[in-house]
């Protein structure tokens, strides 16, 4: 670690910069009411299942029950600021804080640990947005962004091993309900750093003895319900993972974003930048989880992506670029600066345009009746098919929290959520039953119900509309041809529609 007086500090790295830059790393919230994140809707309307009152019309089709399962954080966090400022509003300030707790815990580790080398730090904080915590996977980023202070905290308190060992003995276990893979991330972290410390020999045993309180994160593992769905492990997927790591608008931008922050890496390293053995140890200890790490881990996605950002995150901030000349030092962090203002306006501007677009497929609630069933389906984008996400996939369980209504789109795996469906139409109860795609990603070779993907002409027929009361498109129009005579269209706007459903007696 380093040590310097407030007067020699690095202006971008003293505490009011640091608080400053990260409380603006959440401007991009400021211009939406639903956060713009993939999976985030779905969340809103499990939490809405979560905090449903004894009487509420959504005990009829759901349940909810306690378990100490290892992804809590925001499904626990939830419970006592909904009451205090409404579920939405709640949600809304836990994903806002994701950026700021992130953005401040890498600025404080790289004060602590690179503070006079620092010059591609902005490089590193183009990592903040990315895909993975754009798909919304909240707990994860929640958990992972404590991690990072977590980490700060452990090194901040060495000579203090007492407080440390008991702050720990409690911090570890919360976050591992939290979120495990999250807190695994911080022991892996922690424990590089202390066998680096003991292979240096500074003092041998000592430095890796006080890792025991992180055996406290097994504790709620013991009480976890027992894992299902399948775990893969896949190298193409980790590859995919690194070059969608910034997926956001615009291929050309995010791609090259990620090759460029790449070349100055690399490029520091042939002019003299290099990462120190114990901010080397953080980054290989990030990479060597995410290449262990399986893709699908108890049919939970994206377990290995979503580790992807840490990497560039520590390797850039924590790369020491003093042994480097001041004119190319000086250069690498200007264009760094300006390279993250962009993509930061850019992400600002489209939240603004997600924000417009979930208002006006919310209006199709309006003609909804409280405590229905609505069937949904949304487009599915296919790899390759477009490079800027919808972010559409979970929307219609909106209708669980400001309709009071089944929908088909809700997660069920028993070892991470806790929501159970108990209204079932065979084949259109739970995720992903909603997912439609466009034809050329369909297969037709493969029989319909061996694939995951289909279109729209082939779902229809299929559909339970005798058991719904509603069917609601989103960005999804139906196929030409004659339409079932079922549907009674009550709201449309552009792609999508909604339609209620006209249950004929049978005579």
């Amino acid at each position: 670690m380093q040590s310097f007086p407030s007067s020699q500090m690095p202006r971008v790295l003293r505490w009011r910069w640091i608080v400053a830059i990260a409380l603006v790393s959440a401007l991009p919230f400021l211009f939406v009411r639903i956060p713009p994140l993939v999976d985030v809707p779905g969340h809103i309307g499990r939490y809405a299942v979560e905090l449903a009152p004894p009487a509420s019309p959504l005990l009829r089709y759901f349940t909810f029950r306690w378990v100490v399962a290892p992804n809590l954080a925001a499904d626990l966090l939830v419970v006592p600021l909904a009451p205090l400022m409404g579920l939405v509003p709640a949600v809304w300030l836990l994903c806002a804080a994701v950026p700021v707790v992130i953005t401040g815990g890498v600025l404080a580790l790289v004060r602590q640990r690179n503070a006079n080398g620092a010059s591609a730090l902005p490089w590193a904080l183009l990592f903040v947005y990315n895909l993975w915590f754009l798909y919304g996977f909240l707990n994860f980023f929640l958990v992972a962004a404590v991690a990072l202070w977590a980490l700060v905290a452990w090194s901040a308190l060495e000579t203090r091993p007492r407080l440390r060992a008991v702050l720990f003995i409690f911090l570890t276990p919360a976050m591992v309900v939290g979120h495990a893979v999250a807190a695994a991330l911080m022991a892996a972290w922690i424990t590089g750093v202390a066998i680096v410390t003991h292979c240096e020999g500074r003092r041998p045993w000592r430095s890796v003895l006080p890792l025991w309180p992180l055996a406290a994160g097994l504790v709620p593992l013991a009480f976890a319900p027992r894992a299902g769905g399948s775990t893969r492990w896949d190298f193409l997927d980790k590859l995919d993972a690194i070059a969608t790591a910034l997926q956001d608008q615009s291929q050309l931008l995010d791609i090259g974003t990620v090759g460029a922050a790449l070349l100055v890496f690399l490029t520091g390293r042939f002019w003299g930048a290099r990462l120190r053995a114990g901010n080397r140890a953080l980054v290989l200890g990030t990479l060597l989880l995410f290449f262990a790490a399986p893709s699908i881990l108890s049919g939970a996605t994206r377990i290995d992506g979503r580790l992807v950002p840490f990497v560039p995150l520590l390797a850039l901030g924590l790369q020491d670029w003093r042994s480097v000349t001041p004119t190319r030092r000086r250069w690498v962090s200007i264009l760094g600066w300006t390279l993250l203002v962009l993509r930061f306006s850019v992400t600002t501007v489209s939240f603004a345009d997600y924000a417009r677009e979930y208002h006006r497929e919310l209006a199709a609630l309006e003609h909804v009746r409280p405590g229905s069933r609505v069937l949904n389906l949304s487009l599915m984008p296919c790899k390759g098919d477009r490079w800027r996400r919808g972010r559409t996939e979970h929307l219609a369980n909106l209708a669980t929290l400001f309709r009071q209504a089944w929908v088909n789109a809700h997660w069920t795996n028993g070892a991470v959520h806790l929501l159970q469906v108990r209204y079932r139409p065979r084949g259109y109860w739970q995720d992903p039953s909603q997912m439609v795609t466009v034809p050329p990603c369909v297969d037709p070779a493969i029989p319909f119900e061996a694939r995951s993907r289909h279109g729209i002409a082939e779902t229809l027929p299929r559909l339970p509309l005798d058991q719904v009361d509603y069917l609601w498109l989103i960005d999804v129009p139906l196929p030409p041809g004659p339409r079932d005579p079922r549907l009674v269209p009550v709201w449309q706007s552009n792609d999508s529609a909604l339609y209620a459903i006209h249950h004929i007696k049978a005579t």
